[in-house]
């Protein structure tokens, strides 16, 4: 299982740029099985966010099997994050923390 971790909040300009990229990755996984794509609002949620380290938004968190396997902060294109999920399917083991 692949799942992919977003954090973010409304009022962060670079959250709202990334907008359209998340709803195309949501909507490209939306029926797979093996990939899960969650978004967290930090306001709404800072414990998550304290548990995964985050210090700067929009960052994202990538698992591989329960295992933190790369995290991303800043803007990232629909093509940047499918590719990040489509590697993490086709690796037999995690990849090792980022």
């Amino acid at each position: 299982m692949v799942e992919m971790i977003k954090f973010g909040a409304e009022w962060c300009g670079p959250c709202r740029m990334m907008k359209p990229a998340m709803v195309s990755i949501q909507e490209k996984y939306a029926t797979d099985v093996e990939v899960k794509i969650t978004d967290i609002d930090v306001d709404d949620n800072s414990a998550l966010g304290k548990e995964y380290g985050v210090r700067s938004i929009p960052m994202i968190v990538f698992l591989k099997d329960n295992v933190v396997t790369e995290k991303k902060v800043g803007v990232l294109s629909a093509t940047e994050i499918e590719s990040i999920i489509e590697n993490l399917k086709t690796a037999e083991v995690p990849l090792g923390s980022n």
